[in-house]
């Protein structure tokens, strides 16, 4: 394979793994949003002790704790894609870089 084949999967490899990187952030902010509103929740709910509004804040915790662990479940892809990408992207330049000094040696 040339070197310019290899340069282009290296090429291609650093632009996901920018945009995996820049989805995980998102990912991680919405994780941090839901985490901020959860602990609101829970001091609303030392404060306060009426029944119905407790049981209502309790179903809202419920759910934005479910939409937490989702989140989380994405960043744990999204690492995954980032790693495997990384590894490829590595082989990639390994392979590059040895026909890069068999061209030299040569020349």
């Amino acid at each position: 394979m040339s070197i310019e084949y290899y340069q282009r999967i290296i090429n291609n490899l650093d632009k996901e793994i920018k945009d995996l990187e820049a989805r995980k952030a998102k990912s991680e902010k919405m994780s941090s949003d839901y985490q901020r509103e959860i602990d609101h929740i829970e001091r609303d709910l030392s404060r306060n002790k009426s029944g119905l509004r407790d049981k209502r804040k309790l179903e809202q915790k419920i759910l934005l704790k479910n939409k937490f662990i989702q989140e989380d479940r994405r960043i744990v892809g999204y690492l995954k894609k980032i790693y495997n990408n990384r590894s490829k992207r590595n082989d990639a330049y390994i392979k590059l870089h040895k026909l890069e000094i068999d061209l030299q040696r040569n020349m």
